[in-house]
């Protein structure tokens, strides 16, 4: 847990509020596991693996289109297949 000081807008009071600190995982390593699934599976969806990582969408568009860059799978509507 990670503990931080915040102060009130309406009252001004300072106070400490908890901010739990889930397995945030590196980029590297959730592109690692993108490249498995899609080996595993063929085709992607957005969605799924948003759910399945705990990252946004974005984050994961964002990941396809990094590693579409790179040549290692094709973008496709709402997700990504492999690269033949």
């Amino acid at each position: 847990m990670l503990c931080y000081l915040v102060r009130c807008r309406r009252t001004g009071r300072v106070g400490r509020r908890l901010k739990e600190v889930v397995g945030q995982m590196l980029a590297v390593d959730r592109r690692h596991q993108i490249l498995e699934r899609v080996a595993d599976q063929q085709t992607i969806q957005v969605g799924e693996l948003a759910r399945a990582l705990r990252v946004s969408d974005m984050t994961i568009r964002r990941d396809i289109h990094r590693l579409e860059r790179d040549g290692f799978l094709r973008r496709t509507y709402g997700g990504a297949t492999a690269h033949l």
